[in-house]
């Protein structure tokens, strides 16, 4: 992972990441303000934006098996753990765990996590998938309030929305989020808000 400066055009600092993921697959990297993150499966590591690039932290939550990181104001971090997922937000200067709101995984809640917005910080989720997790995408928004509890549910139905949600990538392109309201698009484009 390299720190550049677009006003030079001269690398900053540069600090190895494992070789099983240098050529970018399954990697997330993204930068709060005072945090360069990265994660991929098995680990995740994290840097000061700083001329120094000091390391923060250097591996996934204890029982987990790798986080993605998302935001700019804020941090947070979505590790998938053995039982859960485990939804965080970091202080952007230390990258200290504000919160954790974690949802059950499995049987008794979600299959997967997308981050979709993170100011306000809106997850998708998906509790029975079908065979194709790209078409079908999620069945539910939860809003998440700033002190990590949950404000609202809204509930997607099954294939109803083109969320933009893949199973490869945790966001999803295909819902904005802009001052209490979310945008998205229903199959067959029906487009619809949902305040």
């Amino acid at each position: 992972m390299s720190h550049i400066d677009l006003t030079t055009g001269k690398q900053v600092w540069r600090r190895p990441v494992p070789e099983s993921v240098a050529k970018g697959m399954d990697l997330n990297v993204n930068a709060s303000e005072g945090i360069a993150a990265a994660g991929w499966p098995g680990g995740s590591v994290a840097y000061q934006t700083t001329p120094a690039g000091r390391q923060l932290w250097k591996s996934a939550p204890a029982g987990c098996s790798g986080s993605e990181y998302h935001g700019t104001d804020a941090l947070y971090s979505v590790a998938f753990c053995d039982r859960t997922f485990r939804v965080e937000r970091r202080t952007p200067d230390t990258g200290r765990v504000e919160w954790t709101y974690s949802l059950p995984r499995g049987e008794q809640g979600p299959k997967a996590v997308w981050v979709v917005s993170t100011s306000p910080l809106v997850l998708a989720t998906v509790s029975q998938p079908g065979e194709d997790f790209d078409v079908d995408g999620p069945d539910k928004l939860l809003s998440v309030t700033p002190q990590g509890g949950v404000a609202a549910t809204i509930d997607l139905g099954k294939g109803q929305y083109e969320t933009g949600c893949m199973e490869s990538d945790g966001t999803c392109d295909g819902v904005v989020v802009r001052q209490g309201t979310i945008y998205l698009t229903t199959h067959g484009s029906d487009r619809r808000a949902q305040k």
